[in-house]
């Protein structure tokens, strides 16, 4: 067997609370200014599918007209990221298990690619005639989609081991936030760009001038996401030269000892299928805390995306036109990439996550509460300060949340299944809280004045929805934090070993 890469008690010596032992160099954990080369590919990559994944919101009935289908069979076109959330996260984590993360990423990107190479190809199926009318199109389109869908959970849930395997430990958290925003980021690059080729998508657009459009567009993302995937291919790599940090050392030194032990006993490798069987079981029976912050996170994430999908209609009924949603949208994303950067830098200095685990989810009840409040005609200033504050608390309980999830399961459970089982809950959510947030939304929007009253439907949806997930997370109590415990052990054996040897008590190590 390989000998590990430094042993298990020795020291970053870029640390500030090292000593400086007479320890062979060689074996101390160290960083490499390639970490943010391998961090600006995966942001690439999440960008890019994240642009895929929105390209029709903002001009649905252009889109429609064009592939002659209504509008909700395009907006199943945009469900198909929700719905294809989970099969993806399984075959990311086959990948990662067998194969690595390079694998993983390059799957990803090449997934990517063929979904925009599909989605291109299938707008020259339709018929030359305005009216459009191709229903093999479509089809073309929803497949190549549903590929490029496939590839969200292998780029989404890798920032955890991406920032593990090449960060130090007071750069992990805040590297995984920068790395989960690029796909909200990337959401409102894909809004904002499309009306830009396809003329704002009127409905009566969906002839040859918005066909060519819409192709220009789509030939735009394939030149982008191909781009993307070609930099990744000569750029990734699975690990560096040397582990940043202690828990890395051990995540190698655990797999080199499986790998050891089965060419030892001349055994295959353990079935993947068996090994998620495992882990899961780990997440969700045996571990009360992960349970717990699966339900309230899971509740939380599908809100927020039924609230991004679900923004313009709620609205109308009190006033706001296109112009005023998309506006307040972009406030909310805008102040939740602050939020979520702040978030990160909190962790990384106070590595208090229960507790701001705690204080997002309160912070994000207290917002919805205020938004509720000012969601009636003629409050368009008070409207966009809630919008905000949902903003600043909602979007960094994505990082916040899955920091939480690593470190509780760790070392039991791979940094990319516990993430991906997380993000898995937040998409299956996602889908019946839409339905029924839309269903409220119906209840109220025809009826005259209703939008002046406080407890009109949608805003009694909010305050349970935020309620079930805030209030229950306060019980939430992990027994530790593995990651950043196993560090902390680290450190401090390390400064009794450092005193010893200085004050001629110690004994050579090994």
């Amino acid at each position: 067997m390989n000998a590990p890469f430094f042993t298990l008690t020795g020291g970053s010596p870029s640390s500030s609370t090292d000593c400086n032992c007479d320890d062979d160099t060689a074996r101390q954990p160290r960083v490499y200014a390639a970490r943010y080369h391998q961090l600006a590919l995966l942001c690439a990559l999440i960008l890019t599918n994240a642009v895929v994944w929105v390209a029709f919101s903002a001009i649905t009935p252009a889109t429609a007209s064009t592939f002659g289908v209504s509008s909700a069979w395009i907006n199943v076109i945009a469900l198909s990221f929700q719905i294809c959330f989970l099969p993806g996260t399984v075959i990311g984590y086959c990948l990662m298990e067998r194969w690595g993360l390079r694998a993983t990423l390059l799957m990803g990107g090449v997934l990517t690619t063929m979904g925009a190479v599909l989605r291109l190809t299938s707008l020259y199926v339709l018929p030359k005639s305005d009216g459009g009318g191709g229903g093999g199109g479509y089809v073309l389109l929803l497949f190549g989609t549903c590929l490029a869908a496939l590839a969200q959970p292998l780029l989404l849930n890798v920032p955890p081991a991406l920032a593990g395997k090449w960060f130090e430990v007071k750069q992990r958290d805040v590297v995984t936030s920068l790395a989960f925003m690029c796909s909200p980021l990337g959401n409102a690059v894909g809004v904002t760009v499309a009306p830009a080729f396809v003329g704002g998508g009127d409905e009566g657009s969906g002839g040859a001038s918005a066909r060519d459009g819409l192709r220009l567009f789509l030939l735009a993302q394939l030149v982008v996401v191909a781009a993307s995937t070609v930099w990744a291919w000569l750029g990734v790599k699975d690990s560096p030269p040397t582990p940043p940090s202690h828990t890395a050392a051990l995540h190698v030194q655990q797999q080199q000892d499986k790998q050891y032990a089965r060419e030892l006993h001349h055994q295959p490798s353990i079935p993947t299928w068996q090994a998620l069987k495992t882990d899961l079981h780990r997440c969700l029976v045996l571990n009360s805390s992960f349970r717990l912050l699966f339900v309230c996170f899971g509740l939380g994430l599908g809100f927020f995306n039924a609230l991004l999908t679900l923004v313009g209609q709620l609205l109308s009924p009190c006033g706001y036109g296109d112009s005023e949603s998309g506006a307040l949208g972009g406030i909310f994303i805008g102040t939740g990439l602050l939020g979520a950067f702040l978030a990160g830098l909190i962790l990384d200095a106070t590595h208090h996550y229960s507790l701001c685990l705690k204080v997002g989810f309160m912070g994000a009840w207290v917002a919805s509460f205020l938004f509720i409040s000012a969601l009636r005609p003629n409050n368009l200033a008070f409207l966009a300060t809630s919008f905000a504050l949902l903003g600043l608390w909602m979007l960094p309980l994505l990082p916040v949340a899955i920091e939480n999830g690593v470190e509780i399961m760790f070392p039991e459970v791979p940094e990319f299944f516990s993430s991906g089982l997380l993000l898995s809950a937040g998409n299956l959510a996602g889908l019946p809280l839409a339905s029924l947030f839309s269903l409220a939304i119906n209840r109220y929007e025809e009826r005259e004045g209703s939008c002046r009253v406080f407890w009109k439907p949608p805003a009694v949806f909010v305050l349970c929805v935020t309620t079930l997930c805030a209030f229950p997370i306060l019980m939430y109590r992990p027994a530790r934090f593995g990651r950043w415990e196993a560090e902390k052990q680290q450190r401090q054996q390390r400064q009794q070993q450092c005193g010893a040897s200085e004050g001629g008590e110690g004994e050579g190590q090994i």
